[in-house]
């Protein structure tokens, strides 16, 4: 199962936004953009809410943070607490997949429903109703289309009249995906972790403690704390140690192969001598409970984990609360994490190889929600599934001290928000904008191919990543058209950075690489190419001629399985989704041979033009 869409009226700031997560190309990884105070966080609280009102209070599903709505009334919009009667609601839209179909399937059979047809999808809302400002009641709305009939009655959809109303949707409470939310990673791991439960203890350590068992589910052996870890050291008997023993070693090198992961590159220092070691239980005899200990062992020196950096601290929490969440047993194999402003406070490297971890979380039944206002932390594969939210009420270019405007937050897709832009240079101007980002003189900025548009960013992107994967990378940037780039040439050349231009050898390239040398003159010389330059047998093409045929039907065709003509738009979203997910399509010599070319002759034009 997963979320296809949310529906959000009435919460705090937010006064009536829709969130489209279904779209193609299909994506694990959504970014909310947007300034601080635009209402990211709000939209999350709102996730994190609904799902807390689906799951059991005393379920398993442990979390360090909720929501934070404990009053419902911090549900009301402030400037409508004087009087508010109206309702808060927050609706979820969902896709079955087959298997959860067979499962509700067998829920219905079980009580005396026999079903003729279940959609995929269906809708849980919950609606917060107030009068006068007071918290009234809430309301629970599950809408299916399940057509079947009862022992001897009549065809009709499944409704609440039906006796299997109610246990169908207990069986989707019981498998919609956790949503799991982060404000952040910055709070103190614990010295020691208790085995058991214990008069007077914090919520957190019942959170660790479920931890602990997620790393045991982790090395598939069907271990559990309490047989394999407490009786065995209430124990103490020489066989029991030893047993327990290889337990522990096992956990600490498990863990310490998650923290150091050469694929996930949190940490590129030398970790030859680096181990995370789980300790041996020891009785605390106030309490009467056993715990262990988590330490950093740095070749002879051991450490607790506060005692170590912030980054380190931010990315041990980070890669423990999440590669292991995954591997809990019991529950739901999707999941759903939401990360508000992930590693704001560290430097921008760490910021960038964060990216390198959530693309490998992803690679699991796991989604990713996380909001930024750094560039660093935005991936240009993903700007398809990135949305730009906004407070409407703020005027960011103006001193808004007088705004007394009512909170208005708003989530736009990215590419409905650049259609809204048409004066916008180049594709990547927007996000820039929103960030109000400007590179300083302490800053990189790479040297760059320019290229007409995403298409063409997105179909160089998946050659140099996927299928020829040269040895030397070249950085793309898209514009919006042949004749957009004007802005993003003007800067490079002021800030003294190398780039070169490339467009396509069709008539509006030609008319372009002329207008462009006009208005340039010498400061485009050598720099300025279309395709033909590569390869004078290529006159008159566009990016898309360098394929055979056969290769973009079958590019097509490895998302839309049902088209037998070639489609542009298809295509490019084919593209977009297999460099996604980092899919290689077989593809004839002829076609690999001309983009080898091609990509050749930017990384020697680049290198000339320096």
């Amino acid at each position: 199962m997963r979320y296809i869409a949310f529906t959000i009226s009435n919460f705090k700031g937010i006064q009536n936004l829709k969130l489209n997560l279904d779209a193609n190309p299909a994506s694990k990884i959504f970014i909310f953009v947007g300034l601080n105070e635009s209402g990211k966080t709000t939209i999350m609280e709102a996730l994190s809410f609904f799902y807390e009102n689906i799951r059991d209070i005393n379920e398993s599903d442990l979390t360090l943070h909720p929501s934070g709505i404990i009053d419902k009334h911090s549900l009301i919009p402030k400037n409508r607490k004087d009087n508010f009667t109206d309702s808060t609601v927050i609706k979820a839209e969902l896709e079955l997949e087959e298997k959860d179909i067979t499962f509700l399937a067998e829920v219905l059979k079980d009580n005396d429903f026999s079903y003729n047809n279940i959609e995929p999808q269906l809708s849980i809302s919950f609606e917060f109703k107030f009068e006068n400002s007071s918290f009234i009641e809430r309301k629970v709305c599950f809408k299916s289309e399940i057509s079947g009939h009862e022992k001897r009655k009549k065809k009709s959809n499944l409704s609440s009249k039906h006796k299997a109303w109610n246990p169908a949707y207990q069986a989707i409470r019981k498998i919609i995906p956790p949503i799991i939310y982060y404000p952040n990673f910055l709070f103190e791991f614990p010295d020691v972790i208790y085995l058991d439960e214990y008069a007077e203890e914090g919520k957190e350590q019942a959170f660790y403690r479920r931890l602990l068992q997620d790393v045991l589910d982790s090395l598939n052996n069907r271990l559990t704390l309490q047989t394999h870890i407490i009786e065995r050291a209430i124990s103490g008997k020489r066989q029991d140690r030893e047993s327990l023993n290889s337990v522990l070693n096992k956990m600490s090198s498990q863990i310490t192969k998650l923290v150091f992961s050469e694929n996930l590159s949190v940490f590129r220092s030398d970790t030859r001598n680096k181990s995370i070691i789980v300790s041996y239980p020891e009785l605390d005899e106030k309490n009467q409970v056993f715990y262990v200990e988590l330490q950093l062992k740095d070749g002879e020196d051991s450490y607790y984990i506060r005692e170590r950096s912030l980054g380190f601290r931010w990315f041990f929490t980070f890669l423990l609360f999440t590669q292991f969440r995954v591997q809990r047993s019991q529950g739901n194999t999707n999941l759903v994490f939401l990360f508000d402003e992930p590693a704001s406070n560290l430097h921008q490297e760490a910021q960038q190889r964060l990216l390198s971890a959530l693309e490998e979380l992803t690679k699991s039944s796991v989604s990713v929600i996380y909001s930024t206002h750094s560039h660093h932390l935005i991936n240009p594969q993903w700007l398809e599934s990135a949305f730009i939210v906004r407070n409407k009420a703020l005027e960011y270019e103006k001193d808004d001290i007088d705004n007394f405007e009512p909170t208005n937050i708003e989530v736009q897709r990215y590419r409905a928000f650049i259609n809204q832009h048409p004066n916008q240079q180049t594709y990547y101007q927007p996000i820039l904008d929103v960030l109000e980002y400007r590179p300083s003189n302490l800053e990189t900025v790479i040297d760059v191919i320019m290229l007409e548009g995403k298409n063409d960013f997105y179909t160089l992107s998946y050659f140099q990543e996927i299928i020829i994967k040269p040895e030397q990378k070249l950085a793309f940037l898209p514009g919006t058209g042949s004749g957009s780039l004007d802005t993003v040439i003007r800067l490079y050349s002021a800030w003294g950075r190398n780039f070169i231009v490339l467009l396509d050898s069709d008539a509006e390239g030609r008319k372009q690489k002329t207008r462009y040398q006009e208005v340039f003159k010498g400061i485009i010389q050598d720099r300025l190419f279309l395709l033909e330059d590569v390869d004078n047998s290529w006159s008159n093409y566009a990016m898309e001629k360098l394929f055979d045929s056969n290769d973009l039907l079958n590019i097509q065709k490895s998302v839309f399985a049902e088209t037998q003509n070639f489609d542009k738009k298809q295509f490019n979203i084919a593209i977009q989704e297999n460099l996604a997910k980092r899919v290689a399509i077989p593809l004839s010599n002829t076609t690999i041979g001309k983009f080898k070319k091609l990509l050749n002759f930017l990384n020697e034009s680049l290198a000339k033009s320096s």
